[in-house]
């Protein structure tokens, strides 16, 4: 199976058919703002571009 057919695979148990077998590699995942148990949108992003693409890390101020 080809990437763009796990991608799609992904998305059909995601928005479409829950009992759908896919990859979790391949399914979103949602995010959202929430400043009581810290997550953050910005964070979540920032954090998945740092482990795909260690080169393009950035310093952060606390």
């Amino acid at each position: 199976m080809d990437y763009i057919e796990k991608i799609k695979s992904g998305a059909t148990t995601a928005f479409i058919d829950s009992t759908n077998k896919s990859s979790a590699a391949y399914k979103p995942d949602f995010i959202s703002n929430d400043h009581t148990n810290g997550v953050k949108v910005l964070t979540t992003v920032l954090d998945f571009i740092e482990i795909e693409d260690p080169s393009k890390a950035r310093t952060r101020c606390a």
